[in-house]
């Protein structure tokens, strides 16, 4: 059996020692109420203090070796400058270590920051691994509860390192850090602090167990109250009696929502527009504002027009599905005392507002809209192959591309190989991009190195490459771009009065012998403005496949844009996005 996940992640704190009333022993409970009986165990639960340290160790399973080791001091909210004699000798942590620490929620967010920059956007699973049930289910809570911090959903799965060398040994008497190395025949490495020092340790006996072909397999699952589910509190149905033998531990595994293989982040990004944002409004508000999803700077994207002024809107980049249905959950919610409304995007738009921030981007941005009405390139320029196809240079031909592969997916593709400047040309047919690209390499020999990796994977896609010519890249520009636009860019788009632009709909990849009344059917149940579907020609004055479409308000045309995305009409799929 193959381990289930491809990093377990070591996570260990330190805290304050607190002076606590000792607790009636359990015999005593039989007197009690219920209710007192309760506050008795939830007081077990207060007898830990504030965090003051954490430490975490990244342990990749295939590889078999640690690829990082982090610690931060954390500052409790409460700190006078003193530790108790007590905390000092438990933890080896003086008073000064804690004077320019972070707060917790600022640690909380590095260590959200951590995974998934390291890992979610690598199509990593991963998973954390505790000493003992109490970090994750009262001293983390607790902590996060006074500090008003969201946990993340990583939080809520974990292995517990007890359950598993007792697994791994068949001796549940082997329950200490200390005790697992003598059984294992390691010594004690010191550290700076007993939380590193843990840290470290509760890494070494996951590699010595790793090596030793343990499995981490099936972690122990928290709900919302942070308790830990066990099998017992899961009510089985009967397997079908259709389900054969040999597949029956997989259809329990299901049963007891614990996925026989690793749950991995989809390759996939998601986007949002917010609209509403306060003119004051930058990155460190919007992280705020969305506080429990993991963000990094470059996932923020804020809006400016030709002037060079904020917009109040941004858009925004997340990576996984829960993280994308938790940031629409956030619809209508304040920042400040601002609503904000969020949509859902795409990445061209993302993108678009990404390059409004550049001075020069913005002037040609604007360049494309004329007071014409018609969405015309800036001054035409001519393609400049001379320059790029020198007798030196390379060519190669990509066939299999994934219409949301990009550019810089491309060039990491190729990473380690020299790509000419604007050496990259892939067209767009029928409103999306097409599965052929063009790569000019500034060598001939990086062009037969690049030859090496045909059949390779983009994502889930398998990439052919071919040796190109020079005749053969031009012809491909000549049939597929003009001035280096793509051609779907020279559709007759027309200049929208502003209040209908909200709720207008630009689809793409329509059969050229679409009629009115199928467009009609294809948007049954949502309110459109059936003389106001517009059918755009190209620059040749023919159908181009695009179609406009008015409906009666914005939140229609948002909740077509959800609903109808990516729908077929016949047998074509129809690509949905916001009139600009």
């Amino acid at each position: 059996m193959d381990q289930q996940f491809d990093i377990l992640v070591a996570v260990q704190v330190s805290n304050m020692s607190l002076k606590s009333a000792p607790l009636k022993p359990p015999e005593d409970y039989i007197s009690f109420t219920p209710e007192e009986v309760k506050a008795q165990l939830d007081s077990q639960s207060s007898i830990y203090g504030p965090i003051i340290e954490i430490n975490w160790c990244a342990y990749d399973l295939k590889r078999q070796i640690v690829i990082d080791e982090v610690q931060y001091f954390v500052k409790p909210l409460d700190f006078m400058g003193k530790l108790s004699e007590e905390t000092m000798l438990k933890t080896n942590i003086r008073p000064e270590n804690l004077f320019s620490a972070f707060s917790l929620y600022e640690v909380i967010q590095k260590f959200n920051d951590f995974l998934y920059l390291s890992f979610t956007r690598n199509n990593m699973s991963f998973c954390l691994v505790t000493y003992g049930d109490d970090l994750l289910t009262k001293v983390l809570p607790n902590e996060s509860k006074e500090s008003k911090i969201k946990l993340a959903y990583h939080f809520h799965q974990y292995f517990d390192i007890k359950a598993e060398f007792a697994k791994f040994s068949n001796n549940p008497n082997v329950a200490t850090l200390k005790n697992m190395l003598l059984y294992l025949g390691l010594k004690e490495v010191p550290a700076d602090t007993v939380c590193q020092n843990d840290c470290k340790t509760l890494v070494r006996i996951i590699n010595m167990l790793t090596r030793n072909n343990h499995i981490f397999h099936n972690p122990k699952i928290i709900n919302s109250q942070y308790k830990v589910i066990s099998d017992k509190e899961i009510v089985k149905p009967p397997i079908p009696s259709k389900v054969p033998p040999e597949k029956q531990a997989k259809y329990n595994n299901f049963i007891k929502f614990k996925a026989p293989e690793a749950s991995r982040p989809p390759f996939q990004k998601f986007y949002l527009r917010l609209r509403g944002l306060p003119y004051s409004a930058r990155e460190p508000e919007v992280m705020e504002f969305f506080r429990g999803i993991r963000l990094a700077a470059d996932d923020i994207q804020f809006q400016y027009d030709s002037d060079g002024k904020f917009t109040g809107e941004c858009y925004v980049r997340v990576h996984n599905d829960m993280d994308f249905k938790e940031a629409m959950s956030y619809n209508l919610s304040q920042m400040g005392n601002r609503y904000i409304e969020i949509f859902e995007s795409n990445g061209s738009e993302f993108e678009k507002v990404r390059l409004s921030q550049f001075p020069d981007k913005r002037e040609a941005l604007s360049s494309m809209k004329m007071d014409t009405g018609m969405l015309q390139m800036p001054v035409p320029v001519q393609i400049q192959t001379p320059m790029m196809l020198t007798e030196d240079v390379g060519i190669v031909r990509m066939r299999g591309l994934p219409y949301s592969c990009t550019e810089e997916d491309i060039s990491n593709f190729f990473k380690g190989l020299r790509i000419a400047k604007n050496g990259i040309k892939r067209a767009v047919v029928g409103g999306r991009p097409s599965g052929e690209a063009y790569v000019i390499f500034e060598t001939r020999q990086d062009s037969v190195n690049a030859l090496n990796l045909n059949m390779e994977k983009i994502g889930t896609r398998f990439i052919e490459l071919f040796s190109s010519s020079a005749r053969e890249f031009e012809n491909y520009l000549m049939n597929n771009f003009m001035n280096n636009v793509p051609n779907y860019a020279k559709d007759q788009v027309p200049n929208l009065p502003f209040e209908k632009r909200k709720s207008t709909l630009m689809c793409f990849g329509l059969p050229f012998t679409v009629t009115r009344e199928q467009i009609i059917e294809f948007f049954s149940g949502f309110h459109i403005n059936e003389k106001e579907i517009v059918f755009l020609n190209n620059h040749a004055g023919r159908f181009s496949g695009n179609i406009l479409v008015t409906f009666e308000d914005e939140m229609e045309a948002q909740r077509a844009l959800k609903f109808k995305n990516l729908a077929y009409l016949g047998n074509r799929y129809i690509e949905i996005y916001e009139y600009q």
